[in-house]
């Protein structure tokens, strides 16, 4: 494994889902194909979640529907319950993140299930899906466990901490730049 850290770029889907102002599918796929265009080969374009809860991501069949082919593009879906991660996988994406956030309030105000809900189906899921891995909790434990696969942590830079944040995962060795996506 080479010794790097990768960029994945998230704003089509982390950087709009807060908009108050309801973006267009046309604006959507213009910022993914904006991002592509200056260079990010790995972009987070979408959140399968309950409209509901997120209605900026209403529109994540339609968007995965529209992406133009591009083979030196990946690219990456969201989803946080079983329902999420179906639809995500009938996107045909080349990717998809299922999320088991760390705080168990966000995750019960943005999931909607306890901590052992979404590792339940974080485990389930990785029982029927090849290629997930079921993991520990921790970065250190992961690491331990599986040193040969990457680590993605999302790290926001709300306030300039998520440099911050990077750095001290690093320097703490939790994670070794050659085992790190982010």
């Amino acid at each position: 494994m080479q010794n790097q850290i990768e960029i994945i770029e998230v704003s089509p889907r982390d950087g709009i889902q807060n908009e108050k102002q309801m973006l267009s599918l046309e604006t959507k796929l213009e910022l993914i194909n904006r991002s592509i265009e200056a260079g990010a080969s790995r972009v987070e374009v979408t959140s399968f979640v309950n409209p509901k809860r997120v209605p900026q991501m209403a529109q994540a069949d339609e968007i995965c529907a529209a992406l133009p082919v591009n083979p030196n593009c990946k690219y990456i879906g969201l989803a946080l319950n079983r329902r999420g991660f179906e639809r995500a996988c009938n996107a045909q994406l080349d990717e998809v993140n299922y999320v088991v956030v760390a705080s168990d309030t966000f995750r019960e105000k943005n999931q909607g299930m306890n901590t052992q809900t979404c590792l339940d189906t974080f485990k389930s899921l990785s029982e029927q899906v090849t290629q997930l891995i079921a993991v520990g909790v921790t970065i250190a434990a992961v690491q331990k466990r599986y040193p040969d696969i990457p680590i993605r942590l999302h790290l926001h830079n709300t306030r300039n901490t998520g440099i911050a944040m990077l750095q001290t995962t690093l320097k703490r060795r939790w994670i070794k730049p050659s085992q790190a996506r982010l």
